[in-house]
């Protein structure tokens, strides 16, 4: 099954940066991880997900840097780390999903970019 997760969380990456750069940091928010929406409000994930888009830009070339994936009763957990080059700067990205009957929600989203030095503390997202 660790297969399947796996891609099933490289669609969700993919599906998450579509909405970063549309600037829907909203529904980035309300498809997240019940776990995430628990620990973090709407209202500080949007300003983060803002801040994040304004300062690094979109996308220009992501590379896959290492994987994981855990299986437990209550589901898998696959966590992705890329090496990111964006618009306006680089960073290293990690997404933790939860991956349950093959449909993966991001839990945890974690960047460190030199970009984003300076910032309000990154708010806290996810266990």
């Amino acid at each position: 099954w660790a297969g399947e997760d796996t891609t099933a969380a490289r669609a969700s990456v993919a599906a998450f940066r579509q909405q970063m750069t549309n600037g829907e940091f909203e529904s980035i928010y309300s498809s997240m991880d019940p776990e995430f929406r628990e620990f973090s409000s709407e209202e500080s994930a949007v300003a983060w997900f803002q801040a994040i888009s304004e300062r690094l830009g979109g996308v220009v070339k992501s590379r896959l840097t290492n994987w994981e994936a855990h299986s437990g009763s209550d589901g898998s957990t696959v966590t992705l780390r890329y090496r990111t080059t964006f618009e306006h700067g680089s960073g290293e990205e990690e997404f933790v999903f939860r991956s349950v009957d093959r449909t993966a929600t991001l839990m945890r989203y974690h960047i460190s970019s030199k970009a984003l030095e300076g910032m309000a503390a990154e708010p806290v997202f996810g266990v």
